[in-house]
């Protein structure tokens, strides 16, 4: 009894040495991101079709949402990739080489056709100054406007009518703060 399991305790080491070879991956993966050439965003749903002597066919897959892409399972060797889109001129990339055991990242732009313009943004004015570097907060509160408009005549309900003004227990708050802040 003492022998045969001595046999097997020998034998564990040789097996586990063997399956270590048997599992030994020979196959490589290529990733990337698809970019539009002209915005530099992602291209959803574009085909991108991997060739190359060492591949049975083709291995296809389509850009996620953010433009990403995934081919498993390619047998070492050289390859071609080809992106396709409806709006997008055919891109290639050749020279890729894939070695066992690795994922390599490959990205590809894809370049739009002729774009149609549909409408067209006219600028009749110019932007409101502001100014960045001042935390003030103000308004003007005229005798019109206190004649007017229905609001308390103390200064506090008056204060309160402005932007940015609040009531708290205290008094009037300005932008946020308390009012024995302001």
């Amino acid at each position: 009894m003492r022998k045969k399991l001595l046999r097997l305790l020998r034998l564990v080491p040789i097996a586990l040495a063997l399956s270590g070879i048997a599992s030994a991956q020979t196959t490589g993966t290529i990733i990337g991101v698809v970019t539009d050439a002209s915005t530099g965003k992602p291209v959803a749903g574009a085909l991108v079709v991997a060739t190359g002597p060492n591949l049975q066919g083709e291995q296809t897959a389509i850009t996620d949402e953010t433009g990403n892409y995934r081919i498993g399972q390619l047998p070492a060797g050289d390859y071609k990739l080809a992106v396709q889109l409806q709006g997008y001129k055919p891109a290639e990339r050749t020279d890729i080489r894939l070695s066992a055991d690795k994922t390599l990242r490959v990205p590809i732009t894809a370049t739009p056709e002729a774009v149609q313009l549909e409408e067209q943004v006219v600028k009749t004015g110019l932007a409101p100054v502001v100014n960045v570097g001042s935390a003030e907060a103000g308004a003007v509160v005229s005798k019109e406007f206190i004649a007017n408009v229905p609001v308390g005549r103390n200064f506090q309900a008056i204060a309160q009518s402005v932007p940015q003004a609040a009531g708290d227990a205290y008094g009037v708050s300005f932008q946020g703060a308390q009012s024995p802040e302001s």
